[in-house]
Parts: structure tokens; sequence; C-alpha cells
């Protein structure tokens, strides 16, 4: 019996330090990954108060658990840090709709998981030593970690990550509330006309821009500037239409990611929720009352919720491709068709007697996923061949159009519904690219059609709240709207939202191509102008 218990207890002081070896594994890892040390610090602490809690304090059932659930949920955390290069954020969570959007690498994501998991659950065995001075170890633990927190703040912890999400939450229900609850009155964001007294008549300094011109606008999935200029030439001719072509330089994404990428900048709005509707003027709403016939199209017919938010958006038509042929990613139409689908779409459209505004968002440079088709160098790096395999389909989709009959009246514009998001695919991929944000950086956007200049419009750290007064702009069309943005043509910004990026819980400035967290009187203008503009949505 005592050869029994002897072996349980070797056992169980094996699965012990295995179970913590594991942790500090991963946060070890995870600093590393994000080059931080201050996470090995926080988390190690934060640890050994797990430790002594549920070793010394809590008795043998009440300290396992505690033990196994605390440790599962830094564990968590830290695998979250490793491949997504922060804490667990509020846009994950709402995200977890579009999940099978990152199941490219699901494989990888599941095995952490179970693993995680695994050990986190653990048995361990109860140590002895310091049992008579587990109270002082303990304050002293806590002291320390008190003292950091002081220093350097809780941005850095594991744990208080979660309770940080409760308490945005929690606000994020008290102002649902407050906007509900709101009666109609006159909004600061209201403008007879899209023009002010900034901009200049663009179509003046370009006469060859069509009359009445068709437009297309691409929203290529998650793409950085950065990839555009990397010298390995991983994009050249996206790089060469935007050199040879309208551009804005040091133009920044307002907000992260694609449910609130493209609603924002078709409306030139914040949006509260990542499914919520705007009930205002939208840039394809005032087309459409000019005469355009106005359509999306739809990459990822098999996705329930992206159809509907497309629907929600009130395009005259949501264009989808019947999903049994389709090769891209987790049933999406790959950026290969896709370009041809917007191709042929153009065509169509263009033999109708009014002229068109088609919007297309490409999904093949999503977080994850590799190219079907195109490769780029040997072909062994998923975020290159998928960035790469989209300026191939792109380049023949500009080649297609040069040809035909639409480049006597079409513009294109080139832009993103956000950033690339910097996971660990990305800092592999761009190992010399310093990022000041994981969801937060520059993004193209810009312009051509037959006969265009070059011409470079520095636009100071502005941001794609812009985009839809900047197209009304630059077709001399002005409408009675809500836009918080202003067209880019205008020397000055109209507002500090121009600057300001938010995803519902991070509320940054990127004025001067600075980014840098709002704080003080900028932060209490910001959300004052937030709730000003939820409250507008919502009652008019």
């Amino acid at each position: 019996m005592d050869k029994d218990n002897k072996k349980s207890k070797k056992i169980k002081v094996l699965t012990t330090i295995l179970k913590y070896a594991f942790t500090f594994i991963l946060i070890i890892l995870a600093s590393i990954r994000n080059n931080e040390s201050l996470y090995f610090f926080e988390g190690l602490l934060e640890v050994l108060i797990i430790f002594v809690l549920s070793n010394y304090i809590l008795k043998n059932k009440a300290g396992y658990i505690v033990n196994s659930i605390l440790l599962l949920l830094v564990n968590f955390q830290m695998l979250v840090l490793i491949f997504g290069n922060t804490l667990l954020t509020m846009v994950m969570i709402t995200n977890v709709i579009s999940i099978k959007d990152i199941s490219g690498k699901s494989t990888i994501y599941i095995t952490a998981v179970l693993l995680v998991i695994l050990f986190s659950f653990l048995p361990f065995e109860r140590l002895t030593l310091l049992k008579n001075k587990a109270m002082s170890v303990f304050a002293i633990i806590l002291s320390a970690d008190l003292l950091f927190v002081m220093l350097f703040g809780n941005s850095y912890s594991p744990l208080y990550g979660y309770i940080s999400l409760m308490i945005q939450r929690y606000e994020y229900i008290g102002l649902k509330r407050e906007i509900e609850q709101s009666e109609t009155g006159e909004s600061q964001f209201y403008r007879e006309e899209v023009k002010d007294e900034y901009s200049f008549d663009f179509r003046s300094r370009n006469s060859l821009m069509p009359e009445k011109p068709n437009v297309i606008l691409i929203f290529a999935e998650g793409l950085s500037q950065s990839i555009v200029d990397d010298e390995r030439e991983i994009m050249p001719t996206v790089n060469y239409y935007q050199n040879h072509s309208l551009s804005f330089t040091n133009y920044y994404n307002h907000t992260f990611a694609t449910y609130r990428g493209i609603i924002g900048q078709l409306y030139s709005g914040y949006q509260l929720a990542d499914l919520d509707t705007n009930s205002l003027v939208s840039v394809q709403s005032i087309l459409s009352e000019e005469g355009y016939n106005t359509a999306f199209i739809n990459t990822e017919p098999s996705n329930y919720e992206f159809s509907m938010y497309l629907e929600n958006l009130k395009f005259d038509t949501v264009i989808s491709e019947n999903t049994e042929n389709n090769n891209g990613a987790i049933g999406s139409i790959s950026d290969k068709d896709a370009f041809e689908l917007l191709f042929n779409t153009a065509v169509e459209y263009n033999e109708k007697d009014k002229p068109f505004f088609i919007s297309m968002y490409s999904f093949g440079t999503h977080a994850s996923f590799d190219s079907p088709d195109e490769k780029f160098g040997d072909g062994t790096d998923p975020e290159l061949n998928k960035f790469y395999n989209l300026d191939c389909q792109f380049h023949e989709f500009v080649n297609n159009l040069s040809k035909s009959d639409l480049a006597n009246n079409t513009i294109v514009i080139f832009t993103s519904d956000h950033a690339t998001y910097q996971d660990d695919s990305f800092n592999t991929a761009f190992p010399d690219y310093e990022r000041d944000n994981v969801a937060i950086d520059r993004i193209p956007l810009f312009v051509f059609y037959k006969g265009v200049g070059s011409g470079h419009i520095n636009v100071k750290g502005r941001n794609s709240l812009d985009l839809a007064p900047t197209i009304l702009d630059m077709l001399n069309i002005s409408a009675p709207n809500y836009f918080i943005g202003t067209s880019l043509f205008s020397e000055e910004a109209d507002n500090i939202c121009e600057f300001c990026f938010t995803d519902s819980n991070m509320k940054y400035t990127t004025r001067d191509g600075n980014i840098r967290k709002l704080e003080g009187n900028e932060l209490e203008e910001f959300d004052r102008m937030l709730k000003e503009y939820y409250i507008t949505n919502e009652t008019h």
C-alpha cells in the first residue's frame, strides 16, 4: 500500500512539474514573440501567486480547482499572445462568429488549445515547503505584483485582461442603453453638402476624367502599405499603379476588422457593434440618387452573416456566385475568380443606360490562408503567397479593363478594409517591419483611370473615414449627409475623428503619422463625438 502511495505521489510530482513547466514555456514564448520582457515578469508573478494560493492557502479540492482554472486562464492568454501579438481583445470575442475565417491554421490552433486544456488540468502535488510561511510568501509576491502594476500598468497582466474585458462589456451595455433611450435631435454631423470651404475642384484640375464615370471600388482584405512597399516586390502591380496614379500617402485605417471597416468607409462613420447597421447616408445611397446602378460583389456567398451584412449596406444589388465551384478558402470565391467576376460584371453593367458603382471585397488575403493559385518565390510562405496572388489577379484585371470599352469611362479606386493584422505569420514574413500597433497601420488608397497623371497627396495621418466624401468630391457630387470624415482633397481635417482609430476598445490617434493612445482632453472629445454619432445613427 505504501509502495502504491509513493508511486502515486511520484506521478503527481511529475505532473506538477509538467503543469508549471508548460505555463512557463508559454510565458517565455509569448515574451520572445512580442519582444517584451514585461509580459514575462508579470506572467511569472501571477503564476507564483496561483502556486502559493492553491498549494498553501486553499484545501486540496478547492486548491486543485482554483489552480487549474487560473492556470487555464493564464495559458490561454499566453497562447493568444503567441499567435496574435496581444492579449485577448473584445474584437476577438465579437468576431467569434467569423472564427472559420482563420481556419487556414485550424490544425495548429486546435492542437494548441487542446494542449493548454490538458496541461492546465493535470493533477498536482501539494508541496509542504514553506508551509508555515505561506501567508507571508503570498503577501510578498502579491506586493511585488502590485508594485509592478503601479510602475508599468496592468496591460501586461494576463488575469487582469479578463477583468478588463468584463469592464468593457459593462460599459458597452451602459452606453447602448443610453443610446437607445436618447431622443431625436439636431446632430452636429449633419451637413447640407459634401464639400467644405477647404476643398478644391478636383475635376477642374483633372480634365481627362470622364464625365459621370463608372466607379469600381476594391477593398483588399487586410492590406498594409508596408506590404506594397516591400523591397522583395511582393505586389509589383499594385505598387506600380499606386506610383503612377493619384494616391494618398500616410493614410490609415480608422477601425478593425472587416465588419467595421467596410461599412465605416462607405458611410464615413463608426459603429458600436460589429453587425450594427447604419441608418444614415452612404456613398452608394447618394450615387443611387444620382442615377448610378450600385452593386456589391459578395466573395463569401456561403457565409450567412457576411451575406446579410452586405444586404444591409443597401446597394441596389448584392452579386453572389454559385458556391459549388468556388475554390477559395472555406467556400469563398478565390481572388482569381473574384477579379474575373468583377470584370465581367463591369462589362455587363457598362451596357446599361446608367453609370455604375461596383464595389468588391477580396477575401484571399485573410489571415491564416494560403494562395490557391499563384505562389511567391519558392512558395513556402503562405503569407507572401496570398499577397502576391492578389497582385497577380489585380494585374490581370487591369489588363483586361485597359483593353475594353471600360477604359474610356471608368475609374478604379483601390484600398483596403483595414490594415494587415500583425499575427505570428506576419512577423515571420516581415521580420524587419516594426509596428506600433497590431491593428493600426498605413493602408493604400489610390485612384486610376485613362490619362490620370501621377500625383501623391500626403494626408498626414488622416484615416479611412474620409473615403466616402473623397469619392464624391472627386465626382463633383454633393448631397446632404452625416459623414464624420471630409474629403482628402481638403487641406485640413474637420474634426479629431479623422485621425482616430477605435475598434470598440482601443482608442488611438494617427495624427501626423504617429500612432499613440488617446489621452486627456483628446480622449474626452473623441468619446463625446463617438457617443453623439451613435445616437445620431440610432435616432435618424
